[in-house]
């Protein structure tokens, strides 16, 4: 698991991924955040939590579309849901 603080310069010099695979690099500061590069260089923001033993990855937006902050605080928005027992993936 590649673990890397979040910087513009930093997801902008992310290499795409092999063809017909995508890896993920996950925030220092937000641990549950990551972000998805394909093959296809694109790069989105998900977080993937464990919820009612499950394993969840919610899409939170594309990069650069979303910023770096915007994606820190909807995976904050997420996340809080999540705690408080409801599933953003089914609303």
């Amino acid at each position: 698991m590649i673990r890397h603080s979040f910087t513009k310069v930093y997801l902008d010099n992310l290499k795409p991924a092999e063809i017909g695979k995508r890896y993920m690099v996950y925030d220092s500061i937000r641990p549950e955040l990551a972000i998805r590069i394909t093959d296809n260089d694109i790069k989105s923001f998900i977080i993937q939590k464990r919820h009612n033993g499950k394993i969840l990855k919610i899409t939170l937006g594309k990069y650069p579309s979303m910023s770096i902050n915007q994606a820190r605080e909807k995976a904050l928005e997420e996340l809080n849901k999540l705690s408080s027992g409801v599933n953003p993936n089914e609303e």
